[in-house]
């Protein structure tokens, strides 16, 4: 199916794990790049608009005061092409539009397996789309966007320092914190184009600088993406039952019966310390890790000894007691050669406990 992407420019990384659980489902998305402004840019949405088997809309607090959202849903419903909501946050059904409040929409704020069938099977379920209605509609006019002149004085070869620092002026405005957020991230890469120009004024680039430190950074998602796994308890942190990635306030420890993850310091409870686990793994609180499994030498060559030692230790016991009673007849030609493979014997437990000793080094 082909499926058109309607969606905000502030929520192009949600939107983006949203459009590639829609291809792994086998279907074909669009979704514009957000960097491009223009007339050209809205002819090429409007004409996959009306390519498109059906129009995803995303509901989100940015894309429900965007102009450019706006109409294109507006367009799609007016081409008689299947539109399904997809909320990626919490949404008040009190303070949706009409278009959008009259039809069912998915809850995609969590997106977990169980959204990501939800959303497969409203996909399956969407009716065909209709032949286009002859004649088309009247199409809508591209949304206003005080950065379009913006844009095309860009693309001036030359610009003098007046009118480069009337283009960071006007940026400035649409970097503010109360101006249209789905104009900051066309405004960024506005400022970043600015400063690769080569007849860029030094007056200029230090209000660039002033203006970059000033410009508040972009929030990040509230939701991971869905095809993102969650991360690991980072070292120093606590966390209750599965991981929540909260981190113990200054000053406190965390609560007993909670696991405590491995890291230089980090306890449990109000009891002793638990020590230096390994870097994300959880200790069970006030206990001492298990020690290594590993076998004692010494037991090894206890063990050998009884295999080899015992055996040889018999025969030994015998001879001795030949030599004394050899000695005692005056017999010294047998108790010589018994004293000789004592010896032997005596020196061949020697060297397998040897070899046993330097095979455990």
């Amino acid at each position: 199916m082909e499926i058109f992407l309607s969606h905000a420019r502030p929520d192009r990384s949600r939107v983006n794990a949203v459009a590639q659980r829609l291809r792994q489902a086998g279907n074909n998305v669009w979704l514009d790049t957000g960097y491009s402004s223009g007339e050209a840019w809205w002819g090429e949405i409007l004409r996959q608009l009306r390519l498109c088997d059906a129009a995803v809309v995303v509901v989100s607090r940015a894309s429900l005061r965007s102009q450019a959202c706006i109409r294109e849903r507006q367009y799609a419903a007016s081409l008689g092409k299947p539109v399904l909501p997809l909320a990626i946050e919490p949404f008040n059904p009190d303070l949706l539009p009409f278009e959008l409040a009259r039809l069912q929409i998915i809850d995609y704020s969590r997106p977990d397996e169980a959204a990501a069938f939800q959303l497969a099977g409203a996909i399956m379920r969407l009716p065909e789309a209709r032949a286009l209605p002859d004649p088309l509609p009247e199409p809508p006019l591209a949304p206003p966007s005080p950065l379009e002149k913006i844009a095309e004085q860009l693309r001036a070869p030359s610009l003098d320092q007046d009118q480069q620092l009337a283009i960071i002026g006007r940026l400035e405005g649409a970097l503010a914190p109360s101006a249209d957020e789905n104009d900051r991230d066309l405004a960024l890469d506005m400022l970043g184009q600015m400063e690769k120009r080569e007849d860029l004024f030094a007056a200029v680039d230090r209000r660039i600088a002033v203006l970059r430190s000033s410009v508040r950074p972009a929030e990040a998602p509230r939701t991971p993406p869905w095809t993102q796994p969650p991360p690991a308890p980072p070292r120093g942190q606590w966390t209750q039952g599965a991981g929540t990635g909260q981190r113990a306030p200054a000053g406190q420890q965390a609560p007993a019966g909670q696991a405590t993850w491995g890291g230089q310091g980090a306890t449990s409870g109000p009891g002793p310390q638990s020590g230096t686990g390994v870097q994300g793994q959880p200790t069970a609180v006030g206990r001492e890790p298990a020690p290594d499994a590993v076998p004692n030498p010494h037991w090894a060559m206890a063990i050998a000894s009884l295999i080899f030692f015992f055996p040889l230790g018999i025969p030994a016991v015998i001879l001795a007691q030949r030599t004394r009673a050899s000695l005692r007849t005056r017999d010294l030609a047998t108790a010589q050669k018994s004293a000789k493979v004592v010896k032997i014997l005596f020196w061949i437990v020697v060297a397998i406990y040897v070899l046993v000793a330097l095979s455990r080094a």
